[in-house]
């Protein structure tokens, strides 16, 4: 695992707590063969032409700096799915979740409370 966040866009370490090590470590059980694996199997999901089919609240967080994902693919999928709201995470890496997660947990927080005032 430390040998993947050596690369840019993807888990910088220095910026992962104490807590999120748990994390790190349970990926790194797996071996590189079925991360690999796992990689090849991401790489056949093409979820595009049923986007425009979504109907209820989506919260896109997309991170800055992934090697994974590009800001301007996620304003593509904010387009295309209507009433979608598109936040952009500063970070180093692609694991927004894990290390911006109190900013993530913010943003969900206050998307849920948005669509609920607007349902009533």
């Amino acid at each position: 695992m430390e040998e993947l966040a050596k690369v840019p866009g993807t888990v910088p370490l220095s910026e992962v707590g104490a807590g999120q090590k748990t994390y790190l470590d349970e990926v790194g059980v797996s071996d590189g063969e079925g991360l690999a694996q796992y990689a090849e199997f991401l790489e056949t999901l093409d979820a595009r032409p049923f986007l425009t089919e979504i109907t209820c609240p989506m919260l896109i967080l997309a991170p800055m700096e992934s090697a994974a994902v590009r800001v301007e693919d996620m304003q593509v999928l904010k387009e295309m799915v209507r009433g979608s709201r598109l936040v952009c995470i500063e970070g180093s890496g692609h694991e927004i979740y894990i290390t911006r997660a109190r900013e993530c947990q913010d943003f969900l927080l206050a998307f849920v409370g948005d669509v609920e005032r607007v349902r009533g």
